[in-house]
């Protein structure tokens, strides 16, 4: 398409910027027509812009013990452009001996001040859980028996060792 030096056409030009817009899908293509250097001419400017707005569904976590249940994390971010958007669950009992369970949530924007700076602003919430026997062996005061119960109770969450200490089964 050799529109330099040639008579503007709109035509020419919409299928132009048609061609482009089939050539970069996610893209918009909009036009500017300025005044020329020299009289009678014309500057066309194609402007390219890019919608890009991704979403990314993530579990870096994921463990499932029949006596403990759920262990693991899942994770959504949605980008647009230099904004990040992400939200996440987390649900863990195999860390420690009692069980932590939250959501955290995280804005993060990579161009501030022209990309030199990045902002990120977080927030988590989470809450403790135990199991009922470290709950019921600290109850009655017995810190060996309930630190025992909580060790025995993260012991058995591993299927592997289960059987060889035995932890009951479902």
């Amino acid at each position: 398409h050799g529109l330099i030096g040639q008579k503007f056409s709109q035509q020419k030009l919409d299928e132009v910027s048609r061609l482009i817009n089939k050539a970069l899908p996610g893209h918009s293509v909009s036009v500017r027509i300025t005044r020329g250097q020299l009289p009678q001419h014309i500057r066309v400017i194609l402007e390219i812009r890019s919608h890009e707005q991704r979403f990314d569904l993530a579990a870096p976590a994921g463990l499932y013990a029949s006596s403990s249940g759920w262990t693991g994390e899942v994770d959504a971010t949605v980008q647009s452009h230099a904004n990040f958007v992400t939200v996440g669950l987390l649900s863990d009992g195999d860390t420690l001996a009692e069980r932590a369970t939250g959501l955290r949530a995280r804005y993060e924007n990579r161009q501030v001040a022209d990309g030199r700076l990045r902002l990120a602003l977080g927030f988590e919430d989470f809450h403790e859980s135990w199991n009922p026997a470290t709950g019921t062996a600290a109850a009655t005061g017995n810190a060996t028996a309930a630190a025992t119960a909580s060790a025995a109770s993260s012991r058995c969450r591993s299927a592997a060792t289960a059987s060889s200490l035995g932890c009951p089964t479902a």
